[in-house]
């Protein structure tokens, strides 16, 4: 069971990668009708994975390693500093046609990216491989 729920985190990662390299590169004139659409079809994919991540693998992480070391303390505080990205995304959303509103949300996204891939990188190559060999299922599967 749970691991079929992180595979389908790891589905959700990949979609999620997916379209924010689709916003970052949308094409000339692009980048407004790219934001609106990522605004209305995407984020509400990524607000759900954030939080099925913080509900079933934060709670598995806390659940394996000692409480002590705060095991998704850090992966919490980039689903904020995503959040606080998406919520910064929308307001320079509001903004545009105004003056430098385009380099505003060029660089909202750009940062939303990188955080993003960062954040799923460790998530699939660290905490989903190490859960996986922790868990019952995993040793032995």
């Amino acid at each position: 069971m749970r691991n079929a729920a992180f595979e389908r985190l790891r589905r959700g990662h990949r979609a999620a990668l997916q379209a924010l390299d689709r916003l970052e590169s949308p094409g000339t004139g692009r980048l407004l009708p790219a934001v609106d659409e990522f605004l209305e079809r995407d984020v509400p994919a990524l607000e759900a994975l954030l939080a099925d991540e913080e509900r079933e693998l934060f709670a598995a992480l806390d659940a394996c390693l000692p409480q002590e070391a705060e095991p998704s303390a850090a992966l919490r505080r980039e689903h904020d500093t995503a959040r606080g990205l998406i919520a910064l995304l929308r307001r320079a959303h509001a903004r545009a046609g105004d003056p430098g509103s385009d380099a505003a949300l060029a660089s909202v996204v750009h940062d939303l990216r990188l955080l993003l891939h960062d954040h799923f990188r460790k998530e699939d190559g660290v905490v989903l491989r190490l859960l996986a060999h922790l868990s019952p299922e995993g040793r032995h599967a």
